[in-house]
């Protein structure tokens, strides 16, 4: 497997270096990192000590054999969450360490029969108007984290009335958070509570003190044995893997969002020519589906290309007056966000700007159907440095 490890716009192109040393040269570049790929290892004194197995979620370890196995979960995002009822059958015992509590709104994972699949293989259209039954729903939906309304209300109660449904009192005082529903990334689940209140299955919310060879210790002094400990923890969000993407002015991204990652339209970036980005900074990963938002954003990039195809020679890239007008309207219309009511959340930049989308799914839509045109700056690829 190669990286990236350059890409800088020079002599009308893009010149592309990868980590094994081949040099590549095009005239269009489209970075489709997103923003969750460089995994977070937690830092956790003691945690090179432990003497069982211990790998991050996004990099598992299929050998490993987990029946009868002491296991422990850091981290109760969407992938810790997801990960507890399957693992729950057949740990001996299973325990998640959770640092703050998430909302969930009771949302399953519809199984399929295989007569279903039979006749949606038969029926092609079966599975159109299933996907065009769930994308109205979203879209519908998508509102409630981004304005006041039945759709926010309709959130806030799923999440309240699913958290009712724990009958521990004290478990569910564990589980109940302090911060709005959809402040954070919201969960869906409807296996997770009643996960944790299975028998072989604990919730530690005590901070972790430290590791030592045997499992973890927590700040009460009590000792979790464990022979694996997952790390849910996540990825590092805002890299975007483009430390070393360098644009016509000889800046790299990695300098101009020192403060931030700031876009136009959440698919380029002025003074970078030709260069595209799909679900970069501003995309609507806090309220529409990531392929979705993917799909739109490959037409608006396939329209660039075809101008480009038309006008040889040339390069595009947006005029920074349309990219601050579009920042300048993102910041006005985050306040009416549900992100900005005041939990720490990876939806923030450095300065506590969520890099979401502030409006609705059909705001997307006919924003992203196409490009205008009107916004970019068109000139001759070899000169585009030299404004």
């Amino acid at each position: 497997m190669q990286t990236v490890s350059s890409a800088r716009y020079e002599d009308g192109c893009w010149a592309i270096e990868t980590s094994a040393g081949e040099k590549i040269r095009a005239d269009v570049l489209i970075d489709a990192t997103g923003p969750l790929h460089i995994k977070n290892y937690p830092e956790i004194p003691g945690l090179e000590r432990f003497e069982g197995t211990v790998f991050h979620s996004a990099a598992w370890d299929h050998d490993f054999e987990l029946a009868g196995k002491r296991i422990g979960v850091i981290g109760n995002g969407s992938t810790g969450v997801q990960m507890m009822e399957p693992l729950s059958q057949v740990a001996s015992h299973l325990t998640m360490f959770q640092r703050t509590a998430q909302w969930i709104f009771p949302v399953g994972n519809k199984r399929y029969s295989e007569r279903e699949r039979r006749w949606t293989r038969r029926l092609p259209i079966f599975g159109k108007l299933t996907r065009a039954f769930y994308k109205r729903i979203f879209d519908l939906a998508s509102v409630g984290v981004t304005e006041e309304g039945y759709w926010r209300r309709r959130m806030t109660r799923g999440c309240r009335e699913y958290l009712a449904s724990v009958k521990d009192p004290d478990l569910r005082r564990k589980l109940t958070p302090d911060y709005e529903p959809g402040c954070k990334r919201l969960i869906l689940s409807t296996s997770f509570f009643p996960t944790l209140e299975k028998e072989n299955v604990d919730l530690v919310t005590e901070p972790i003190d430290h590791v030592e060879p045997r499992g973890i210790v927590t700040q009460d002094g009590w000792l979790h044995e464990l022979d694996l400990l997952v790390l849910a923890t996540g990825f590092r969000p805002h890299e975007w893997g483009i430390s070393h993407v360098v644009g016509a002015e000889g800046l790299s991204l990695a300098e101009a969002w020192a403060k931030g990652p700031r876009t136009y339209r959440s698919i380029a970036m002025p003074g970078f020519p030709n260069f595209f980005m799909l679900v970069g900074p501003n995309s609507p990963i806090g309220n529409i589906s990531v392929i979705d938002v993917s799909e739109t954003q490959t037409k608006y990039i396939l329209d660039c290309i075809r101008l480009l195809e038309r006008e040889e020679g040339k390069a595009l890239s947006p005029k920074r007056a349309a990219a601050e007008a579009f920042q300048e309207s993102l910041r006005e219309a985050m306040q009416g966000t549900v992100w900005v009511t005041g939990c720490k959340s990876w939806y923030l930049d450095p300065e506590g700007i969520p890099t979401l989308w502030p409006w609705s799914a059909n705001r997307f839509h006919e924003v992203m159907r196409h490009p205008d045109f009107s916004d970019f700056d068109l000139v001759d690829a070899d000169l585009s440095g030299a404004r």
